[in-house]
């Protein structure tokens, strides 16, 4: 199954892209599962639904969200991911973004959602 690694602009990136919206094709609904920080999963849920996505459990295809922010003091958060999207039980993607520091851009739930917002794109 494909991964897409976050910054790593490859063409391994972009097949693995080409492959999630393949398999998503006509997806408009998904069941989302989040571990790690909270906030970061309703971040992405509510970014899904503002791109007309329905987030409802009892999907055939799965979301499993793992996003992390650790405020590090002035100004400096350390942010991390991992995800996987699975249809009808098995994994068709892999999503990670390394733990990085930074101080601005996209959060956790806004990078991967990103991604996955334009492979459900109609």
């Amino acid at each position: 199954m494909p991964t897409y690694v976050e910054g790593r602009g490859s063409s391994a990136d972009e097949e693995a892209l080409s492959y999630l919206k393949s398999a998503l094709s006509g997806v408009s609904r998904v069941a989302l599962e989040g571990s790690g920080d909270g906030l970061q999963t309703k971040i992405l849920g509510a970014l899904l639904r503002n791109h007309g996505v329905t987030v409802a459990d009892g999907s055939d295809v799965t979301v499993d969200f793992n996003g992390t922010v650790t405020r590090l003091g002035f100004g400096r958060k350390r942010r991390a991911a991992n995800a996987t999207v699975s249809k009808s039980g098995r994994v068709i993607f892999r999503y990670q973004l390394g733990p990085e520091e930074y101080r601005v851009g996209d959060n956790p739930a806004e990078a991967f959602g990103r991604v996955l917002a334009d492979a459900l794109a109609r």
